[in-house]
């Protein structure tokens, strides 16, 4: 419909220039008339070509503020985003607080802390921390183990049904990591626990340092 808006102004600008070439054959002293209407129909081009330019412009800048609009729409959902991953990460904190604050065994009995996995593969990996951590104090919770050393943490289990990750609190702006088998995650340095000796190095090198 826009397309024929602007064909319709083209037809009666061209039977207008048929019209004055008639009206120029077929009528006595027509001059004054035809240069009459020559204006008019310059004037109606121009007017036809000031509203085209418009209607131009007006698609251009509506496409320009859709773009426009799309972009504030990705920004806005990549803030939501980092709002929620920054509620979630208060939130761990909060939880890994409130976990600490559980500590109650100030002895650590290895075999009754054992008794409590029943995931096999855990159970293994917990013996060969516990082993790693021999020359260090141990506490728990009944269901995770924290290193102490001078009444302060130095890591901390967190175990998941197939897996269980060893949390090193970062404790300075100049901080190194193997990103094979480290990543950091929040405040800690992260690392999975496996029958890896590569991995049992480095825990027990964090855990001298």
């Amino acid at each position: 419909m826009s397309n024929l808006e602007l064909v319709f102004p083209e037809i009666f600008l061209s039977l207008s220039i048929m019209f004055l070439l008639i009206l120029g054959v077929f009528k006595k002293n027509s001059s004054k008339i035809i240069q009459n209407i020559s204006l008019s129909v310059d004037m109606l081009r121009k007017n036809i070509e000031m509203y085209t330019k418009h209607r131009e412009l007006i698609g251009d800048q509506r496409i320009k503020m859709n773009q426009c609009m799309d972009q504030l729409e990705k920004s806005s959902f990549q803030c939501l985003l980092e709002l929620k991953n920054t509620m979630n990460h208060i939130i761990g904190t909060i939880k890994d607080i409130e976990c600490s604050k559980e500590i109650i065994n100030d002895t650590f009995d290895k075999d009754l802390f054992l008794r409590g996995v029943q995931n096999e593969k855990l159970k293994t990996l917990f013996e060969k921390f516990i082993k790693i951590c021999s020359s260090h104090t141990l506490k728990t919770n009944n269901k995770e183990i924290f290193v102490i050393c001078d009444e302060t943490i130095i890591c901390s289990t967190k175990t998941f049904k197939t897996k269980i990750e060893i949390l090193f609190p970062i404790g300075s702006d100049n901080v190194q990591i193997n990103y094979k088998y480290e990543k950091i995650r929040g405040s800690d340095i992260v690392i999975e626990l496996k029958d890896d000796y590569h991995i049992l190095e480095i825990i027990e090198s964090r855990l001298i340092n």
